[in-house]
């Protein structure tokens, strides 16, 4: 071939003459390619970099959270369902691990009226007290071994505990462990009342430069993001379906996602029709809205939950880089905390609920 004519050389002859519309940033493949190396950089490094959802099958496949480049994680269910309790033990799990040694600044925008910053400090006080009690013996279920007892003296703190409760020696010592733990955080906990940060207004939160979130990117490297939940947002022009809050709402949150490489755990109801469809398996359980949410997602997360009976499906419905599958976690039903390792199928002698009876039947 002429060397002259070839198309490579005649690529670059073009690449000299057009306007360059990114000064700091080289768009050509050569230059990229020239560079992998050193963005792979070494995967060692790069695994301890990732944030754990703390669920080892989950760590297994999708490898943790990327806050390198961000993504997308979307955690779907009906009502009453637990998918603040899943998120919230996601935020524990990754606090109390080892890796990454540096926390990542979480940010929790909570939407709904009946969860305030108030309850979700007190959720994760709950959650961290539990494990702190679990840890030295109690057990919400059998006989306790702490305790001695067919029913555990000490596991049932909650926020409604926490408030109007008295504690035994014990629980203030797990309390006061979880208080003097939490409070070391890196969490910022926004609401919806207009003092403690106006959270369902979406403008405010994140439609421009001068918004909450890329402000607090910008000024403090915040990489995990929680909204919960998507459906409480209120847009500029007023009453809007659930479709088009979908819209704007997961567009608004991609376009942060994909200019800071945050990672955002979004927190979504279910469609009924959808539930419906999943059920007759003529199709799949989509967020109250539409599908847009999980056309921008990397990681859809369904959550299933029969109360009183400790135990908590989670599965990867869909995922860019995973198959989908479930596991089922134990879980203390007054606090919400996970406990025990989860497991990829249930053995119906020592669990309290056989395999497939949680569904979204329920």
């Amino acid at each position: 071939m002429d060397l002259d004519t070839s198309p490579i050389l005649w690529y670059n002859r073009r690449s000299m003459t057009y306007r360059d519309f990114t000064p700091e940033y080289d768009p050509h493949i050569q230059s990229l390619v020239d560079l992998s190396e050193d963005q792979w950089g070494d995967p060692e490094i790069n695994r301890g970099n990732l944030v754990p959802y703390g669920i080892s099958q989950f760590d297994q496949a999708l490898y943790g959270m990327d806050i390198t480049y961000g993504e997308l994680d979307l955690i779907i269910g009906p009502e009453k369902q637990r998918k603040t309790t899943m998120a919230l033990n996601i935020i524990a799990n990754y606090m109390s691990s080892p890796f990454p040694v540096e926390k990542p600044l979480t940010v929790i925008d909570t939407l709904e009226s009946g969860m305030k910053p108030e309850k979700y400090k007190d959720s994760l006080l709950s959650i961290v007290s539990t494990r702190w009690l679990m840890k030295r013996g109690h057990s919400p279920r059998n006989t306790c071994r702490a305790c001695g007892s067919e029913q555990c003296r000490e596991i049932g703190i909650s926020p409604d505990f926490l408030r109007y409760n008295t504690r035994t020696a014990v629980q203030k010592a797990a309390i006061d462990y979880a208080i003097e733990t939490v409070r070391e955080w890196p969490i910022l906990i926004y609401g919806a009342n207009l003092k403690q940060g106006d959270t369902r207004n979406l403008h405010k939160a994140m439609q421009s430069p001068e918004s909450r979130w890329p402000i607090i990117i910008q000024e403090t490297g915040a990489k995990i993001f929680v909204t919960d939940h998507v459906q409480q947002y209120q847009l500029m022009q007023g009453v809007a379906s659930d479709y088009e809050k979908q819209i704007q709402a997961v567009g608004a949150v991609g376009d942060v996602v994909s200019q800071w490489n945050i990672v955002c755990l979004m927190l979504s109801q279910i469609s009924l029709t959808s539930i419906r469809d999943a059920r007759n398996q003529s199709g799949k359980l989509i967020a109250s809205g539409g599908s847009k949410a999980h056309q921008e997602a990397n990681v859809i997360f369904s959550v299933s939950y029969k109360s009183g009976e400790g135990l908590m499906k989670m599965a990867i419905e869909e995922a860019r880089n995973a198959s989908s599958f479930a596991v089922w976690q134990t879980i203390e039903d007054v606090s919400g905390s996970f406990y025990g390792e989860s497991k990829t199928s249930i053995d119906p002698t020592d669990k309290p609920i056989k395999e497939g009876q949680l569904t979204f039947d329920d």
